[in-house]
C-alpha cells in the first residue's frame, strides 16, 4: 500500500480496487470527488469508496454481453 499527499500535508493510505461500481452517491464534476458504492471482487457486501476518481467507462447492456 502506499501513500498520497492530501491538502493537509499528511499521507492518505492508497489501495488498489478491483470492482464494479453500483451506485454513484455524489459526484463533483469540476474536481472529480465522489462517493461511490462498489461491488469489489472478494467482498460479499458492497464496499463504500470515498474520493477523487477518474470518469468510469459506461458499458451499455448491449455492449457489455458482447464484451
Amino acid at each position: 500500500m502506499g501513500h498520497a499527499a492530501t491538502t493537509n500535508g499528511m499521507a492518505a493510505p492508497v489501495e488498489t480496487l478491483a470492482g464494479l461500481v453500483e451506485r454513484v452517491t455524489y459526484h463533483n464534476a469540476e474536481n472529480g470527488f465522489c462517493v461511490l458504492r462498489v461491488k469489489a471482487r472478494g467482498q460479499r457486501d458492497l464496499v463504500a469508496v470515498v474520493g477523487r476518481a477518474f470518469a468510469p467507462k459506461t458499458l451499455s447492456p448491449r455492449s457489455a454481453c458482447e464484451a
